[in-house]
């Protein structure tokens, strides 16, 4: 429950997760019956995206539960010792993902002999419905923390961001390093550092970027905290992977992501996929790791400059947010901070998959319950983007790779969306900085 408290002429925010007393509107029958639409509007718009999905495959759109079978089979090859990752072979992936993979592959064996086709699909199967479980927990917990007010922003958003995604949200595991970090960030927001630290350790094991969300803290010594905090969880799961496989697993993920190319989703790959559009020369897709690349003249360069202008973004980010932290930030700046740190992320990674919007849905959410007057707006252009991001893929991926219209437009609208959200948003940090800077100078005096 959000609680606005004014005293001393300032606005003070504090979050409970209590329970609600009999005494809350939810107890009254309305607002009961408004929750009960919502969740009938959430199971619904769940079944029909991953339907479309499942008819995505029938017009051989696409098929976005693909990455199940593998799941399938390393889970098989965990669960009977045959072949580990790590251990037999290099794998792409944190550690803490592969306990998340093994729960369907411990249960499709009751239900079929764990080989063949039937097996994959059971597992497939059961993994949709683990994510729908991760999925329906996170609205629970929206509801909760907007005390199920109507129309919040929060809600809306994970209640339709989600489908309009399509199935990729629910076959894919980015939705457990999203909702990890999300509850990092509403730690951090209330200022209870430990738990902020360890939710972003603990994301940070499944995806690695959930890391970089352990700094933003409303003091220094929290953040400095929260890191350490992270740290340790991070470092433990290395050591107990290490003691399991031989290796710890970050080593190789990071090796891993170092050699891949530009995937043709990401922002900067736009200007190729519309030369090679109208020119129809020059540059060409590859499928490397599991993605299809462009391959043309000066991509290692744009790669490379790519990288660089993220560590330059994430120093100016660091920089900034400390130099807020010269106080207690409060949620307001910590909502910020995290939500620009998601969209640098995106709009400079070299790889930007479809299901990385799911982070920004979930930071956006909790930014939403911490500051729905100053987020609010930024929830039809994210769910616009999920939108458009589904158009291009699985719909009309065939256009993006092959030098279609349809996907091509869909994908660079896509592209200007998040885009333009990020220049919104570096806008509000450098205000920000301005005006924490204007307020230094006047309490110096």
């Amino acid at each position: 429950m959000l609680v606005r408290r004014l005293s001393d002429n300032r606005t003070e925010w504090s979050i409970s997760l209590s329970v609600y007393r009999a005494a809350d509107p939810l107890s009254t029958s309305g607002a009961w019956r408004a929750v009960d639409r919502r969740w009938s509007a959430w199971f619904l718009s769940r079944v029909t995206a991953i339907a479309l999905g499942g008819l995505a495959i029938a017009l051989v759109r696409g098929n976005v539960f693909y990455d199940t079978a593998y799941y399938a089979h390393w889970a098989h090859g965990t669960l009977t010792g045959a072949r580990v990752p790590y251990r037999d072979f290099a794998w792409e992936y944190p550690p803490g993902v592969l306990p998340a993979m093994l729960v369907p592959g411990i249960f499709a064996p009751l239900l079929h002999d764990g080989r063949g086709s039937v097996y994959v699909l059971l597992y497939g199967a059961l993994w949709v419905l683990l994510m729908l479980a991760v999925d329906g927990l996170v609205m629970r917990w929206l509801l909760r923390l907007t005390h199920a007010e109507a129309g919040h922003p929060a809600t809306r958003l994970w209640l339709w961001g989600l489908p309009l995604l399509g199935a990729l949200t629910w076959a894919r595991f980015d939705l457990l390093p999203a909702a990890a970090a999300s509850v990092a960030m509403l730690a951090a927001a209330t200022g209870t550092y430990r738990r902020a630290g360890t939710w972003g350790g603990v994301g940070a094991a499944l995806k690695l970027w959930p890391a970089l969300l352990a700094p933003v803290q409303r003091s220094r010594s929290a953040a400095l905290k929260a890191v350490a905090r992270m740290a340790a969880v991070v470092g433990g799961t290395a050591a107990l992977t290490l003691a399991l496989t031989g290796s710890t697993g970050y080593g190789q993920v990071l090796s891993y992501q170092s050699r891949r190319g530009l995937q043709c989703e990401s922002l900067a790959a736009l200007p190729f996929l519309w030369i090679r559009h109208l020119a129809g020369t020059g540059y060409r897709m590859q499928l490397r790791f599991g993605a299809w690349e462009v391959v043309g003249p000066h991509i290692a360069l744009i790669c490379a400059a790519t990288t660089g202008v993220y560590a330059l973004g994430l120093i100016a980010l660091a920089v900034i947010h400390w130099r807020c932290l010269r106080r207690d930030v409060g949620p307001e700046q910590v909502a910020l901070s995290a939500v620009a740190l998601v969209l640098l992320t995106l709009c400079t990674d070299k790889v930007l998959s479809p299901q990385y919007l799911l982070w920004l849905l979930a930071i956006l959410a909790v930014a939403c319950v911490l500051d729905a007057e100053t987020w609010g707006p930024y929830v039809p252009w994210t769910v616009l983007a999920c939108g458009l991001s589904a158009v291009a893929f699985p719909w009309f991926y065939g256009d993006v790779l092959q030098t279609g219209w349809l996907g091509l437009l869909a994908l660079t609208a896509r592209d200007l969306v998040l885009l333009g959200m990020a220049v919104g948003v570096a806008r509000r940090l450098a205000h920000q900085l301005r005006v924490d800077s204007r307020g230094h100078r006047v309490r110096s005096r």
